[in-house]
């Protein structure tokens, strides 16, 4: 179509669209505690949330809790009633501008949901159902206790989401065997999608190489000296004395170097002479290097997952941003740092120097002290 032919937009309709977005410097104030969401957030919600009172706040939390009460009790007559706190779990993320701070619902409405429904059947393999555990699991102090206990009640084993964020657990810590076998397993256990499992892979070994330093000179000339050793070579200007038993390189001076080169190149060096009275030049045998032998006591043992965690006890973070930690203050005894006394300030005292010409009154004055003391001017 031709844009020309296009009509214009009414406008009263205009200033309607226009007015659903939010002006930045009404959320300017608070833009700094506005948790982000992959999923954004609605603009007359954020806009309304970022100017109204504290006191409609509060109004409009405790309206949308009443509402998630009265819809549990009408849950079980529900087809899904997992429904009921996807909804719930999707309006806080909405209100609570701030995440999981400020005494937001969103921790005890995970651990609500997860319990209910930990037992069913039917959302054993949900994604929605997966997705609510993994949310829990990144609230909590020690997320491995859901993922093992998720593989003890086999929710989410066939879903490559689990298996993946599990593997991120371990990668985070640097433990990139376990990350490495934790995907293995989804991978045999036939997890969907397989793209993702082996997306996940390819970000596992290129996070390994990044984290391996580099070598730097020094190091490959040593393995590059070590290589040679092994087959038996050198660098020019050494060879191996076969007569002795370590076999260990000595060095020549120039002039003996370079007798020894000939047509043949350089591996035609002078051979050493045959004492007299033998009728055959004496054969020398390089001796063998040595091989070391490792035993089974010898090796590391290979890091292993730990077993399925049978029950589980949350515990969430020790630490939770822009909120105090409440404590009783009966009894609380208030720590102190021993006082020191402050040092005394020292200062130097000036004084003048006498003058060696008196004037004639000081004269005076010291001879009548003098006179009256028996002494004579």
């Amino acid at each position: 179509m031709d844009p020309s032919q296009l009509e214009e937009p009414d406008e009263a309709l205009r200033q309607q669209l226009l007015s659903t977005i939010p002006h930045f410097e009404d959320i300017y104030i608070s833009n700094e505690n506005i948790t982000a969401l992959p999923q954004g957030r609605k603009p007359d919600t954020l806009r309304r949330l970022a100017t109204e009172s504290h006191q409609d706040t509060l109004h409009r939390k405790d309206d949308g809790e009443a509402r998630f009460r009265q819809a549990l009790e009408t849950m079980d007559t529900m087809e899904d009633p997992l429904d009921v706190y996807l909804k719930h779990i999707a309006w806080i993320d909405q209100v609570y501008l701030q995440g999981n701070q400020h005494q937001s619902p969103l921790n005890d409405t995970l651990k609500m949901a997860v319990h209910r429904f930990e037992d069913e059947e039917k959302y054993k393999h949900d994604l929605r159902f997966l997705r609510c555990w993994l949310r829990l699991a990144s609230l909590q102090e020690d997320p491995q206790k859901i993922y093992l206990y998720l593989i003890h009640k086999k929710i989410g084993q066939t879903s490559a989401l689990f298996y993946v964020e599990y593997c991120k657990y371990y990668a985070k810590r640097k433990k990139y065997t376990e990350a490495g076998k934790v995907l293995e397993s989804g991978i045999n256990n036939s997890a969907v999608p397989m793209k993702m499992l082996e997306k996940a892979r390819a970000a596992l070994e290129a996070e390994i190489e990044q984290s391996q330093p580099s070598p730097s000179s020094t190091e490959l000339h040593q393995e590059r000296m070590r290589d040679l050793a092994k087959h038996g070579r050198s660098i020019l200007g050494v060879i191996y004395d076969a007569s002795k038993p370590t076999g260990r390189g000595v060095g020549v001076s120039g002039s003996n170097r370079l007798s020894g080169l000939g047509a043949g190149g350089l591996g035609r060096l002078n051979p050493p002479r045959t004492p007299l009275g033998l009728g055959s030049r004496k054969r020398t045998l390089t001796p063998h290097t040595s091989m070391p032998v490792f035993n089974d006591t010898d090796r590391t043992p290979e890091p292993t997952l730990p077993p399925p965690q049978t029950t589980l006890n949350l515990t969430p973070p020790k630490t939770t941003e822009n909120k105090i930690a409440s404590e009783p203050m009966q009894g609380a005894i208030l720590k102190s740092r021993p006082c020191k006394k402050p040092k005394k300030d020292t200062f130097v005292v000036y004084r003048d120097t006498v003058s060696p010409i008196l004037s004639r009154e000081e004269r005076e004055r010291i001879g009548k002290i003098n006179t009256a003391d028996g002494w004579k001017q």
